[in-house]
């Protein structure tokens, strides 16, 4: 139970630990996608492990909610700024 509740507690950290993706260099911005996605992924994993042996599959689906809402608004984020940078950087200066 208290892995669970670790888990969830770095799922929710992610929500107050915003990065000002603007500020960073397009391959900052892509390296951080690809840790937010392993991140993700991840977590999903150990939530299928704690499935396997845990009785609170309440707090479970909670966690598996949380992690695909929380890591998905962020990737959603990062891909919106990743794109803009790359058409800024490579799309308007081809013009």
């Amino acid at each position: 139970m208290q892995e669970i509740q670790k888990l969830i507690d770095d799922i929710n950290s992610r929500v107050t630990n915003v990065r000002d993706y603007e500020e960073m260099g397009i391959e900052d911005i892509g390296k951080r996608l690809r840790e937010v996605m392993k991140f993700e992924q991840d977590t999903l994993k150990k939530i299928e492990e704690y499935e396997a042996t845990s009785k609170n599959h309440d707090l479970l689906k909670y966690a598996k909610i949380i992690s695909r809402n929380v890591t998905g608004q962020e990737i959603i984020r990062i891909q919106k700024i990743y794109l803009e940078k790359i058409r800024e950087q490579y799309v308007n200066r081809s013009k």
